[in-house]
């Protein structure tokens, strides 16, 4: 059985938030030209190639919001490098559900632009399919066939943000633990509802995909925090 809600009592609560048994399926995207202008931390420029990631997951169990589910557009950068190599990541949008706590903590706790929303995660006859809604409507699909090899493995998260004090760019690293399994794209579809916070995003290719299975990791607060 796992955790209960306990922010729902508590909406003060302040991270770490931690999270376990989850399940992500990770699709890699190509934006559009254009649908990152203004959106990065001043000075912060887009990978070459303009590549990114859309993540839809399901967590079992979490301090302190329980079970929930999200989805998250990120948009790697150039310049900030984590230390395993891997481009770190700018948080563009995300939805989080079905109750509202994880959306309004992580919102005000952790700085991430947060709406209220949910994913799924189920099996088809051609692999695994995940579908994210946001008001409403199911915005995001992306639908694999998974590897049966599967591999212990971690890594570093690292996200490129505002200070909220001193406005200046900062990094803050999240280490995360999981078995990962490369993935074939069979389908996959990204249309942001209008008025919503994923409206200026706009994915021109989908490039790759993988799943990562009986993971955790946690949300540390933002940087310069009061």
């Amino acid at each position: 059985m796992g955790a209960p809600n306990v922010a729902k009592d508590d909406p003060t609560i302040r991270p770490p938030y931690q999270m376990a048994g989850v399940r992500l399926l990770l699709t890699g995207i190509v934006f559009e030209e254009g649908s990152l202008d203004g959106q990065l931390p001043p000075g912060v420029e887009p990978a070459e190639g303009l590549t990114g990631h859309v993540v839809a997951y399901t967590c079992d169990t979490s301090y302190p919001f329980g079970a929930y589910t999200g989805m998250y557009i990120s948009a790697d950068v150039e310049g900030y490098d984590a230390a395993d190599g891997s481009k770190a990541r700018v948080m563009l949008a995300t939805a989080y559900g079905p109750d509202p706590e994880p959306a309004d903590l992580m919102g005000r706790y952790v700085g991430f632009p947060t709406s209220v929303g949910s994913a799924r995660v189920e099996q088809t006859s051609r692999g695994i399919r995940a579908t994210a809604t946001t008001a409403g409507e199911d915005f995001f699909v992306t639908e694999l066939a998974i590897s049966p090899t599967r591999t212990n493995a971690a890594g570093i998260l690292r996200w490129v943000s505002v200070h909220d004090a001193t406005g200046e760019v900062v990094v803050s690293d999240e280490p995360w633990i999981g078995d990962f399994a490369e993935g074939t794209l069979v389908d996959a579809s990204f249309t942001a509802p209008a008025g919503t916070i994923f409206e200026p995003y706009r994915v021109a290719d989908f490039q790759w995909a993988a799943e990562i299975g009986s993971s955790a990791f946690a949300f540390m607060a933002k940087p310069g925090l009061a």
